[in-house]
């Protein structure tokens, strides 16, 4: 998904590419094993217990709200947070929550949210979140704050973002059952 925010924000002239990082594949690494603590951590608070203690009581769409809304208040406090920021965190929440329904398995959300991370920090080089940058392999950047590219929040706080979310959400929902579609 992150790439694909790249790739549209490159394409677009939003990001320029500034050339190779200097990182050592070792602080990669560390990082990568730190991504996966961190959006496990998070997956499983958020989708395994709550999503999942709420929707015993309630409907889905409740619990999906309610979490998602709590994954943006655990953002609220983070660098360069706005309005559309808050919108992608949580439109990003509901595509965790639609993933853990549609295949019942918290790795594979933990998973996505683990390559998000480690994609927009280590691979491209911006900044998780609001949060300052970490090794990477690739070093991009914004061109200019705006709407479009994103503004101090990294690409996260984008129309660009946006739009993949929904777009991600919405093959999610719709498109036929991965599983079934195997057998």
């Amino acid at each position: 998904m992150f790439a694909l925010v790249i790739s549209i924000g490159y394409l677009t002239g939003q990001y320029k590419f500034n050339g190779f990082g200097s990182s050592s594949i070792f602080m990669i690494i560390l990082f990568f094993i730190g991504f996966i603590i961190q959006a496990m951590h998070e997956e499983v608070l958020l989708r395994g217990w709550i999503f999942v203690s709420i929707s015993r009581k309630n409907s889905m769409y409740v619990a999906m709200f309610v979490s998602s809304i709590i994954f943006v208040l655990i953002h609220m406090a983070n660098s360069g947070i706005d309005m559309l920021s808050l919108v992608n965190i949580f439109l990003v929440a509901l595509v965790f929550c639609v993933m853990f329904l549609r295949y019942d398995n918290i790795w594979f959300c933990g998973a996505a949210h683990t390559m998000w991370n480690f994609a927009e920090s280590c691979l491209f080089g911006f900044a998780v979140s609001g949060e300052t940058a970490y090794p990477m392999l690739l070093s991009f950047s914004q061109k200019k704050f705006s709407i479009i590219g994103g503004g101090s929040f990294g690409p996260e706080s984008s129309l660009i973002t946006t739009v993949v979310l929904i777009l991600t959400l919405a093959f999610f929902v719709f498109y036929p059952n991965i599983k079934k579609s195997l057998k």
